[in-house]
């Protein structure tokens, strides 16, 4: 395992976790208020973003 890939992985999950679930929290809302659903696609949005930065292979200009 490429752990420098997976620590950038572990950020965009973390990030995209995080913007989803600010985006839900308005107002005078807080982490009980949040149904089922809500949680469900917070933490899709954050695997969604690790498996995209984790899956797609970081190629260098020079080494095309």
């Amino acid at each position: 395992m490429n752990l420098k890939q997976f620590g950038k992985a572990a950020f965009a999950a973390v990030m995209a976790f995080g913007g989803a679930l600010t985006v839900v929290m308005v107002g005078d809302v807080g982490f009980t208020d949040l149904s089922d659903g809500q949680w469900l696609t917070a933490g899709l949005f954050g695997l969604g973003a690790a498996g995209g930065v984790y899956g797609i292979p970081y190629v260098p200009k020079g080494d095309k």
